[in-house]
């Protein structure tokens, strides 16, 4: 993988927030198209951050947490990144997403879904 031209972290207004100028979306490593295994999810993880990339977008539904879980993995022990993820529909083992999960108060335990997921400590 060719490393990227700049890999410096950039500050977005008004979050702060820690960005690189490109960005992994993780969509693949959590089955999206195909079945992706650990090793070719964590062998993307390693390229992306090799080449500098340092933001990660998810979603509690790629493949219903897989994506967030194998990133949280990926990430254990790493700093100096930063993700994103969706919220407004809670992931239910037993029922696809209904509009009427929407809202804030759903937005939150997504939230909480996702960070469980990620196995990580957010502040």
């Amino acid at each position: 993988m060719t490393e990227l031209h700049d890999t410096a972290q950039h500050r977005t207004d008004p979050s702060k927030l820690p960005f690189t100028c490109i960005g992994l979306g993780t969509g693949t490593q959590g089955n999206l198209r195909r079945a992706v295994s650990d090793a070719e999810a964590e062998a993307v993880f390693q390229a992306a951050w090799a080449g500098g990339a340092r933001y990660f977008d998810t979603a509690p539904w790629y493949g219903r947490g897989l994506a967030e879980e194998r990133l949280g993995r990926f990430l254990q022990g790493r700093a100096g990144w930063t993700v994103s993820s969706k919220v407004g529909r809670l992931l239910s083992a037993d029922a696809p997403p209904h509009p009427s999960q929407e809202g804030a108060g759903v937005g939150r335990q997504v939230a909480g879904q996702a960070v469980r997921h990620l196995g990580q400590r957010f502040h």
